[in-house]
């Protein structure tokens, strides 16, 4: 048994918190001194959760996310995204980041992968409707026409029966087998870009539940 007295254990305790205090202050400050660089967030975010802070590692991890996506470094981006999973499995917000990663990038089996999980996530948290608004932004961004069937049967699994029927007669319309444009791919990237960094409040903001915006426009 402890020898210390209640008061030497609780002074303790707020030396321990002060020092973590002090360097997450201290990776904060490296972060900002060097824009682009999510590392020091995400260190902040590590040291957070081995001192049993997990939302404020959240939050860190999250900071981490978006200053490698403004930044242009979508797999150090990606990475993050992997680690906030393995803590909280259900983070919505974090699946759809992954999937807009990994549409931007064009590998077909991959952003299935990641598009067919943010689904997932959001059928158990309850996130049809925004669910089925960043689908058919993806299904706008995406110059693959698998993918947008692929999108149309998922917004169908979220009922949006209507936005899976637009997203069809699209296709009908638009001439999707030719090889995209230097200047289509680099309007896509810009376009993942800006739905990737999209708060939850942004997207309902941004997104009309009628006609979601032409984003190759």
């Amino acid at each position: 048994m402890s020898g210390e007295s209640l008061e030497e254990q609780d002074s303790r305790g707020v030396d321990g918190a002060s020092a973590l205090d002090h360097q997450l202050n201290a990776l904060e400050a490296a972060a900002e001194a060097v824009p682009g660089d999510g590392a020091p967030y995400a260190q902040a975010g590590d040291l957070a959760l081995s001192s049993g802070q997990r939302q404020r590692a959240l939050e860190y991890y999250g900071r981490a996310i978006d200053t490698y996506l403004a930044a242009g470094r979508y797999d150090a981006a990606a990475a993050v995204c992997r680690r906030v999973l393995r803590i909280a499995p259900r983070a919505v917000r974090t699946r759809a980041t992954l999937a807009w990663i990994a549409l931007g990038r064009g590998v077909h089996a991959n952003a299935r992968r990641e598009i067919e999980e943010y689904v997932r996530a959001a059928l158990r948290a309850g996130e049809e409707q925004r669910a089925a608004r960043q689908l058919s932004m993806m299904a706008q961004a995406t110059l693959d026409p698998d993918l947008r069937r692929i999108i149309a049967e998922l917004l169908g699994r979220l009922g949006a029966v209507k936005e899976a029927e637009r997203v069809i007669a699209e296709m009908a319309e638009t001439d999707l087998r030719r090889l995209p444009s230097v200047e289509e791919q680099e309007r896509v990237w810009s376009q993942v870009l800006r739905a990737a960094l999209m708060g939850p409040r942004e997207l309902d903001a941004a997104s009309d539940d009628q006609h979601p915006p032409d984003v190759l426009d």
